[in-house]
């Protein structure tokens, strides 16, 4: 499940360097989200919402991530499974992923980077959403 950087972080990361603005990510953890409908470089998707559904943090520290790898395109993965509260309603369809800033910030602000799940997955009542450690890769080109 490879993913890649949005817009709206491409932008902030060039006003970061550029300008000395901040990129308003949390200093302990990104925050990885679940969604019905895939977002893209420039559109924010559909995120899971309801029946027990939030998403779920992943430390900064170097432990979360492996350290970036490859020339072209660079990538880092998650280094240990990702696993969603058991949802307590049907989530639907899980088709894609992100990489948020916050816990329950406004997506045109938050998400950092998405990613096409390879196989969709369909989340009941009752079942849990889980990403085994390096299924999570993210790219920068």
């Amino acid at each position: 499940m490879a993913g890649s950087l949005t817009d709206v972080f491409e932008k902030a990361v060039l006003n970061y360097l550029f300008r000395n603005a901040s990129l308003g990510l949390d200093a302990t953890n990104l925050w990885v989200a679940a969604f019905t409908t895939t977002p893209t470089d420039s559109t924010t998707g559909t995120e899971v919402s309801g029946g027990s559904y939030a998403r779920v943090a992943v430390v900064r520290t170097g432990a979360g991530f492996d350290a970036a790898s490859g020339a072209s395109p660079g990538t880092t993965q998650n280094t240990a499974a990702i696993t969603f509260p058991t949802a307590t309603a049907d989530w639907g369809t899980i088709t894609g992923f992100g990489i948020c800033i916050s816990l329950a910030g406004a997506l045109s602000t938050d998400l950092l980077a998405w990613g096409s799940l390879t196989a969709s997955r369909t989340v009941s009542n009752g079942g849990t959403l889980s990403f085994a450690a390096g299924a999570l890769s993210i790219t920068c080109d």
